[in-house]
């Protein structure tokens, strides 16, 4: 009953406006004189005319959301005295706006692995993730100064999603049980001129992660 009564009203007041045409913010007058207070129509003379006095501007401004998955663990595999090497994927999903881009990066590019007998000293691992820049769909084809670090995200109603794969490896690892951490840098910037790059550390970050690293000093290079 509520809806029929709100049509009926929509009607009638179309009607109206289509009998005497009035706007928002209009004067409406049959008179050359004219007015001069600002958001006003000067005069109206019954002529419909399309001006920039009789133009309505509408805005609507909705904000970015996204989130990322990043790896817990990370297992390496090899064999004593040679290289031992391990991959790892992350992804971002969400909606961003044209202008927009989400960094998903290593914050280190290497770190220490710990031998947890403490017997023998630490080791380094290197960890390499080319991709760390994710766009929306619209910019996937732009040339980027830095294009191999740039991905596209795709997807259907609005939101898109990316994923990419990185490696930790580590050379000439001896026996033993060995451990280490990194943390990631996650943030949403402006441009991809503002988005890091891997191995620096930026403490600033926007949206929500699936999983995390444990926190460790990295070898900052």
């Amino acid at each position: 009953m509520k809806n029929k009564v709100l049509t009926f009203l929509l009607v009638g007041t179309m009607m109206f406006t289509s009998a005497i045409p009035v706007f928002a913010g209009t004067n409406v007058s049959n008179t050359n004189s004219s007015t001069s207070e600002a958001g006003v129509i000067d005069t109206y003379d019954g002529i419909n005319s399309d001006t920039d006095s009789n133009k309505t501007t509408v805005k609507v401004s909705q904000s970015s959301s996204f989130k990322v998955s990043i790896p817990k663990t990370v297992s390496l595999n090899g064999k004593v005295n040679e290289e031992n090497k391990g991959t790892y994927s992350v992804s971002a999903e969400g909606n961003i706006a044209s202008n927009e881009v989400i960094v998903v990066s290593p914050a280190v590019k290497s770190f220490y692995l710990v031998d947890k007998s403490l017997a023998k000293d630490n080791i380094i691992a290197t960890i390499y993730q080319p991709v760390i820049n994710f766009v929306g769909i619209e910019n996937k084809n732009k040339n980027y100064s830095n294009n191999e670090s740039v991905i596209g995200m795709s997807g259907t109603n609005g939101v898109q999603k990316a994923e990419t794969t990185g490696t930790i490896s580590v050379d000439k690892l001896s026996a033993g049980d060995w451990e280490g951490s990194f943390n990631f840098h996650i943030a949403l910037k402006k441009t991809i001129e503002e988005a890091s790059t891997t191995g620096v550390d930026d403490s600033s970050s926007t949206g929500s992660t699936d999983s995390s690293s444990a926190s460790s000093t990295g070898i900052s290079s």
